[in-house]
């Protein structure tokens, strides 16, 4: 494997933890606030009240929408520690990441309403980043695949042995 990291590569590790730390913040407080608003939409509703069944609804829209983000938000966090330590896993991590942001964004658009605004922008803008990084970057692709790190295990091991004797 490439032990070589580029600036580049610590300053998209550095961008996760940054965005992933965000977004699983912001998760758990969509999470949090999805989780009330469907209790009391529900009780609303039990009560025989308008909109309560609407309002439980919401929230629970609000709540899946949040734990896709939280799940998406450690998956960045885990792949910056992979990118740091040069692992070929970032590669599939930062991908699965890219993926479900694409999909949290546009639920938030469709599902809750949020709008077209920056917020999107870079929430659509950086999953895209990471794909291009890792599928079409060349220096990317050699540095992450998974390939060149079963050679980095077999030199390891052979200065193992030779530490050894």
């Amino acid at each position: 494997m490439n032990t070589n990291r580029t600036g580049g590569m610590t300053a998209v590790a550095v961008l996760n933890f940054i965005f992933g730390g965000w977004g699983v913040l912001g998760s758990l407080l969509l999470v949090l606030g999805g989780g009330v608003l469907a209790a009391v939409g529900g009780a609303a509703a039990a009560s025989g009240e308008s909109g309560g069944a609407t309002a439980a609804g919401a929230g629970i829209g609000f709540t899946l929408v949040g734990l896709l983000g939280l799940c998406a938000g450690l998956l960045l966090v885990v792949g910056g520690i992979g990118i740091l330590k040069m692992k070929p896993w970032a590669r599939q991590a930062c991908l699965a990441y890219a993926g479900i942001a694409v999909i949290v964004n546009l639920a938030g658009i469709a599902l809750l309403g949020t709008g077209f605004g920056i917020g999107q922008i870079i929430g659509l803008a950086y999953p895209a980043l990471l794909a291009y990084l890792f599928l079409a970057n060349p220096q990317w692709k050699q540095a992450f695949s998974a390939s060149s790190g079963s050679s980095s295990h077999s030199h390891r091991d052979q200065d193992n042995y030779r530490a050894a004797a």
